[in-house]
């Protein structure tokens, strides 16, 4: 009621025009892989679907690519300077869509092995029911996620939930065989373990930083993402075994770089914001960037100083004795 009635052959062109996308997009990239970019040039835009994976196998940190994972071998042992990104990629992408952006903190911090999950494919509602690499379904927009206008209970979080947690606990399984190759940072848990997410992938690291085993990252990295509001709720509740409150002092958080490109249509700078602020009531620290002309994408500017927060927080990373 309300709306205007479509006919199936214009589904039909519908779906046609987004496999025309798809290609266009996978044509582009080959493209920019093989010219120079330019300063706003995008390293990767995940909401087409590029590619088909498999859904999830047991993961193992010996590994070097499975269906689960691509994994990069650190480019030199630095002993106790190891370091590990589990980098989580977008809607609709595969680990080695983000190979390129992990090859270049590689040349930066060559002690740095770098984890590549790839989501299971499922469908996804807002996606008119399409199936593609996602970590969990989304019936409705992001901003819808972030600000409050669905609760624990509703039906639409409840289709989110099922496949956040079950992403959420993937990725706890990543840190704690990661977590058993690397030597403590200081006297607690905290390993040399950075989580980097971008848009949906981001949502699932922000997530995830509220649950107890983020206690053992050194730090979080959010890029063009936002934090589910019901995720909020949930770690908040009273007797939840997972609470946030249990790593509260965690080394994690005070380090946690949220980004954002001023241009983003895909996930408004406006949930950045939002973010932030919930973070913050919770107890993190925050660096945030918002980068001028920047749609929802990741730009050479962001990487550079993803690099710098890294080395910040390992002043040693970098350089090999």
């Amino acid at each position: 009621r309300g709306r205007l009635p479509i006919s199936p052959s214009s589904i039909k062109r519908f779906e046609t025009l987004g496999i025309l996308a798809s290609w266009r997009m996978v044509l582009r990239q080959i493209r920019v892989a093989i010219f120079p970019r330019k300063a706003n040039s995008s390293f990767y835009r995940p909401f087409f679907k590029q590619a088909m994976v498999s859904r999830f196998t047991q993961y193992s940190g010996e590994s070097s690519s499975s269906d689960h994972a691509v994994i990069l071998p650190r480019l030199a042992d630095g002993g106790h300077k190891n370091a590990t990104a589990i980098i989580v990629h977008g809607l609709g992408d595969s680990g080695s869509g983000l190979a390129p952006v992990a090859h270049v903190l590689q040349q930066a911090i060559p002690t740095l092995r770098v984890v590549l999950p790839n989501a299971p494919v499922r469908p996804v509602t807002i996606n008119r029911g399409m199936p593609m690499p996602a970590w969990f379904d989304m019936p409705d927009l992001p901003s819808d996620v972030v600000e409050g206008r669905t609760a624990l209970g509703d039906k639409r979080v409840e289709m989110r939930l099922d496949g956040m947690d079950l992403s959420v606990r993937e990725l706890e399984e990543i840190t704690e065989a990661e977590a058993a190759m690397l030597p403590s940072m200081n006297a607690g848990e905290t390993k040399a373990i950075f989580v980097i997410g971008f848009s949906q992938g981001g949502a699932v690291a922000l997530s995830s930083l509220l649950r107890r085993a983020a206690a053992k990252w050194a730090g979080c990295i959010a890029l063009s993402t936002y934090l589910p509001n019901e995720m909020v709720q949930k770690a908040c509740l009273p007797g939840n075994d997972e609470n946030v409150e249990l790593s509260r002092d965690a080394y994690v958080r005070k380090n946690v770089f949220v980004a954002h490109g001023d241009v983003d249509v895909m996930v408004p700078p406006s949930l950045m914001k939002h973010t932030k602020a919930t973070l913050e009531r919770l107890g993190f620290q925050c660096d945030t960037r918002l980068y001028s002309g920047l749609d929802h994408s990741i730009a050479p500017k962001e990487i550079e100083d993803v690099i710098t927060f890294l080395q910040n927080v390992l002043p040693e990373a970098s350089t090999i004795h």
